[in-house]
């Protein structure tokens, strides 16, 4: 049943996506339209030089009877295209085409001096809005005046709105004019259709007719040398829109309605083409109106369609009020959806701009492996893809409505538009029918970062979205004085790197920092200000919220953040030279005075007790190194100057059968089985005898559950389970008493399987860590394009430490193993580092792992020993003075430079980096973020450039092999090339790849 649901599921998507192509086959349109024209339209366009004599002799005629045959021709029914009619407009049309071709009599006799048509007709023709478009008809060359625009009055558009849509149109018109010919002669008497000249239809100043060389009344006009003529285009463009003054379109609804005092023969100057020959690019000009004249016809008549056949439309277009939305939709945890108060949409501007993008959003999109790129300022149009078609959805969005802030886990409601910028959803709905691809919902960007778009269908039983976008907003560098500053464009970055430490007093920043200016830098990379640990790192930082002391112009002086400020200042307001700066998350030295007096923010012993065996282990290799450098091991191969693989295998030797013996690792992960034996057994006496057989097939389903604090031997096993599977008769058993031993037995030899099974996978680790450290020391020590250490040292340790040990120094290992269950294990910190081919950069590789295995366990970690790394948890709670000391520190680093730059961005947790951005660009909205992420898979860096707002990746130029390469990571990493396509706004956004700097 499941299967023939699907079935018919997938077939009614089949249909609409079928439907919806047909539907957009717009020369089957045009093949009705024309088809309609010949079979119902009885108007002729053109006439000849005698129906022209014809036509003169007619103007002395009776008015009435004109007017008459008027009315009369134009009661029947005409086909309406799509020019911006509105629906009150609809069943006025007719009597509209009455007066105004009834006024079009009267000002023609006026002009001839006979004035038929009273002042009240006149008044009568523009009580109601007039629908004009534009007509410019062909002229010979020499009578055709360019002093008067040419208008015509049109109501029925016909064929001829199609034709203008291509840029030949109005050529094939021109042919089937003069193939009619015959058809002319026989409609002489039905003059009055607006759109057409008839042989019989008077003529006005303003509505001109064919010339020719043979009309009395009308004479050639008189041309100064300031407007001599040109050959005008003798081709007919009729357009199905309203210009302005200045040739932009604009809606009909626009255009104020004549009163009584306003003539037919005054022209419109919103519906004025000039066709005036001095005006220059005249062709070019023709062709962008034909253009827009297409997009605008195929909007309009698409509309239509759905106005008639659809019930909803019209009912949301009564909708007036405005209303609480209250929409029962699943929203994601950790997010809020904001429900107030929302006006009632309104129509948006259609008009095409290279600032507008549209993406598409689809159903089970991976959002944060696919980036979109777009300026601040732009405005991005969302639309459902082709997989929603049919279905209702409600989309969501965490950018701010206007005046409100960015929080990242406040989502909105956003409204639906159709493709003519005419709401789609009301107040009282929320959810879109996604009938059309075309239908859209729209959001300028005017904040820059990174916004998510999510939706879900309606009656959606998940609480996960259904479909989700981030769109990332990119900031705007501002250099130069206030009222004068100019954009550095993200692709002209060129960024000089200071090492700050090396810069001396503050005073002097000024002449050393003036060769970047001079040499054409425009940013410049600031590394970490503020003080430094005892290794003199510069990314080793003491204390986060005080400047480097050896900035002060004075030996023994003080420096603020406010000296530091004043040197950026001039930079960004005289040079014109924007700042980042380096901001550390991830660690902190070794020596901070803070995390000694809050040692809980640090990954230790106590803080994560799953680190303790990795930390055994250190301490294990930390006193091997001290008996090689003190000579004790130099009778068994391994001299205090390690030089030799020789010395490195007997090394190995002694690790793995002296030095792991000592402390048993794998015990940490193992249970006490005389324990639990002496427990079983005294439960299987106090109970009555079983009534089951023992179950073999169950003796599995008995495993060690691991000991969170890590003891020797204090692993568990669910006892009351062991005694319902193991207590149970034997069929060699013949007594209760052999029963009791045979059950005790066969617990036994299970327990000793699992930890058995414990101690080869722990064994395994500790072997695979051992030739970690060898490969180590043989890079150091033996390889000849190492370092060659000969001294082992507290500076050059034999193996790297992964752990700050100095409440360690001079105790035996017993002592050690002993305090890191006490107060002395808060000092035995974790540090920080990076790790080699990660598998998973978006997990935080010190927290606890779901198996036994860490990369401190397996000693897969490349250490940074005079840092340590700060343990934020999951939510501010989790560490108050950590969270908060964090902020404040990059807080004041966002408040004096232009942007940051993320330090060991793969390493921070994302959740961290995200509450921290998002609290430094609330004080600097422009901040721009640059980081060092290394994941070797662009899918990986977009989920950072995603969730953190990353401007540029760093990309490390050497890391090429060869000036191809090399070229292939400029072009690809570092922006649009030189000469490159801009991207039309009417195809979808493209996916890009982050933005990076060499």
């Amino acid at each position: 049943m499941d299967g023939f649901q699907r079935f018919i599921v997938g077939l009614q998507r089949k249909l609409y996506t079928f439907l919806q192509i047909v539907l957009n086959w717009q020369f089957v349109r045009w093949f009705v339209d024309f088809y309609s024209k010949l079979t119902t339209d009885r108007r002729s366009i053109s006439a000849d030089t005698d129906d022209d004599a014809d036509a003169d002799a007619d103007t002395t005629t009776n008015a009435a009877t004109k007017a008459s045959a008027t009315a009369s021709n134009n009661n029947r029914k005409r086909i309406k295209w799509s020019c911006g009619v509105t629906d009150g407009e609809k069943e006025q049309e007719g009597a509209e085409v009455d007066e105004q071709s009834l006024c079009s009599v009267s000002a023609t006799k006026e002009a001839q001096g006979i004035d038929e048509c009273n002042t009240k007709e006149r008044e009568a023709a523009h009580t109601k809005h007039q629908r004009t478009t534009t007509s410019d008809i062909a002229c010979e060359p020499e009578q055709q005046s360019p002093s008067k625009p040419v208008t015509e009055t049109v109501t029925d558009v016909g064929l001829a709105g199609v034709l203008n849509a291509s840029p030949n149109a109005s050529t094939k018109m021109g042919n089937n004019h003069s193939s009619n010919k015959n058809k002319q002669n026989s409609n002489k008497n039905n003059a009055g259709g607006e759109g057409s000249k008839s042989p019989k239809s008077p003529t006005s100043p303003t509505s001109p007719k064919k010339c020719n060389s043979k009309d009395k009344n009308i004479k050639p006009p008189k041309y100064t040398d300031d407007a001599a003529p040109e050959k005008p285009n003798p081709d007919i463009v009729i357009s199905s829109y309203v210009l302005d003054k200045s040739g932009h379109q604009i809606p009909e609804s626009s255009v104020p309605e004549l009163n009584s005092k306003q003539s037919s023969l005054t022209p419109i100057n919103s519906t004025e083409v000039e066709t005036r020959s001095e005006v220059e690019g005249l062709n070019s000009n023709l062709t962008q109106v034909s253009s827009n004249s297409k997009e605008q016809f195929d909007l309009e008549l698409n509309n239509k369609e759905d106005e008639e056949g659809t019930v909803r439309e019209e009912t949301i277009s009564k909708v007036k009020h405005s209303a609480s939305t209250t929409v029962e939709a699943k929203v994601p945890k950790s997010s809020s959806v904001q429900l107030e108060s929302y006006e009632e949409p309104r129509p948006l501007d259609m008009t095409v701009s290279g600032d507008i993008h549209s993406v598409p959003i689809a159903e089970g999109t991976n959002a944060e492996n696919v980036l979109y790129r777009i300026k601040r300022g732009s405005t991005v149009r969302v639309h459902g893809d082709a997989s929603l078609l049919g279905r209702e959805i409600i989309l969501y969005t965490n950018y701010p409505a206007e005046g409100k802030k960015f929080v990242r886990t406040e989502y909105r409601i956003l409204d639906w538009h159709l493709r003519n910028g005419k709401p789609f959803t009301t107040n009282l709905n929320k959810y879109a029918h996604i009938v059309d691809t075309d239908i859209f919902s729209q959001v300028k960007m005017n904040l820059s970062g990174t916004f998510r778009f999510w939706f879900q269908y309606k009656n959606s039983q998940s609480s996960e979205p259904d479909g989700a976008l981030y769109i990332q907003v990119e900031p705007t560098l501002h250099v130069g004085p206030p009222g004068a500053q100019k954009i550095i464009p993200l692709n002209s970055v060129r960024c000089q790197t200071v090492i700050t430490k090396l810069l001396g007093p503050i005073n002097t920043w000024e002449s050393k920092l003036r060769v970047a200016k001079e040499s054409g830098y425009n940013v410049i990379h600031f590394t970490p200000i503020q003080e430094l640990g005892g290794s003199r790192s510069a990314y080793s930082l003491r204390d986060q919220l005080k400047v480097n002391p050896n900035f002060a112009a004075k030996k023994g002086g003080s420096v603020s953040f406010e000296d530091v400020d004043k040197v950026i200042k001039k930079c960004r307001q005289e040079w014109g030279i924007a700042s980042i700066c380096d901001i550390v998350l991830n660690h902190t030295a070794n020596e901070s005075d803070w995390v000694r007096e809050h040692p809980d923010v640090t990954y230790s012993c106590a803080t994560s007790p799953y680190l303790r065996p990795a930390f055994l282990l250190d301490a294990v290799l930390a006193k091997c190194g001290e008996d090689v450098a003190a000579g004790l091991l130099e009778h068994v191969g391994v001299p205090a100057v390690i030089e030799h693989e020789d010395h490195l295998q007997a090394l190995k030797y002694q690790l793995h059968s002296v030095y792991l013996p000592k402390v048993n690792i794998y015990e940490l992960f193992q249970c006490n089985i005389s324990k639990y034996m002496e427990e079983f057994k005294g439960l299987v006496r106090t109970r009555s005898p079983p009534k089951n057989v023992a179950d073999v097939s169950r003796f599995n389903e008995i495993q060690l559950i691991k000991d969170p604090q890590y003891h020797r031997l204090g692993a568990k096993i669910d006892l009351n389970l062991a005694l319902e599977i193991f207590n149970g008769f034997h069929g060699d058993c013949f007594d209760e008493e052999s029963r009791f031993r045979k059950c005790a037995e066969t617990l036994r030899h299970r327990l000793e399987t699992l930890n058995e099974e414990v101690r080869a996978e722990v064994q395994g680790y500790l072997g695979y860590a051992i030739e970690n450290c060898l490969a180590g020391a043989r890079y150091e020590r033996v390889q000849h394009d190492g370092p060659k250490e000969r001294e082992i040292s507290e500076k050059h340790p034999l193996f790297m430490q992964y752990f700050t040990q100095v409440k360690a120094i001079g105790k035996s290992l017993q002592e050690i193993e002993e305090g890191m269950y006490g107060d002395m294990g808060k000092f035995f910190q974790a540090h920080n580092g990076w790790v080699m081919g990660y598998s998973d950069p978006l997990r935080d590789f010190a927290e606890e792992q779901p198996g036994r295995e860490n990369v401190y366990l397996k000693r897969e970690l490349i250490a940074w020993g005079d840092s340590v790394k700060l343990r934020y948890g999951k939510k501010p709670e989790d560490s108050p003075y950590l969270w908060k000391h964090m902020t404040e520190y990059v807080v004041t680093t966002a408040r004096i430079f232009d942007g940051v730059r993320l330090d060991n961005c793969h390493s921070t947790p994302l959740h961290v980096a995200e509450y921290l951005l998002d609290a430094a660009r609330a004080i600097n909205q422009d901040l721009y973020v640059v980081a060092e992420l290394f994941t070797n898979s662009d899918a990986t860096d977009n989920a950072f450039v995603n969730r953190l707002g990353i401007t540029s990746l760093i990309r490390e130029a050497l890391s090429a092999w060869d000036s191809h390469e090399e070229g292939r990571l400029v072009y690809r990493y570092g922006g649009e090339p030189v000469g490159a396509f801009y991207v039309n706004p009417k195809r979808d956004l493209a996916p890009a790849v982050a933005h990076a700097l060499f």
